[in-house]
């Protein structure tokens, strides 16, 4: 049980920093955005700017980074390693192998 509390710390800690992460690059790309866009709509048709934003490689990356994060947060939620019953069912194997439960 303590294998599993310990994971889910970890886990829990790389949630937290991974949401800073994506919360950190969305506010700077969001500044060069904004200020494109205003140009893209004052000019009222899309200007090389507002497209080289779109195509930025570190909001590409931020992207991915956090569909990466969602996937992974979605299995967890499927699969459920955390929970009593996968705990139970550790236990049971762990007992049927005759090793200890402990590692």
């Amino acid at each position: 049980m303590q294998t599993l509390v310990s994971a889910s710390g970890a886990f829990e800690r790389g949630v937290i920093v991974s949401s800073q992460v994506v919360l950190l690059l969305g506010l700077l790309t969001a500044w060069s955005f904004a200020a494109a866009l205003g140009d893209s709509i004052s000019a009222g048709r899309p200007t090389v700017q507002l497209i080289h934003a779109f195509g930025d490689p570190v909001t590409r990356a931020a992207h991915a980074y956090e569909l990466g994060g969602v996937a992974l947060v979605t299995i967890l939620i499927i699969v459920k390693p955390f929970s009593p019953a996968a705990a139970g069912r550790w236990r049971a194997t762990c007992s049927e192998t005759g090793r200890p439960c402990d590692g």
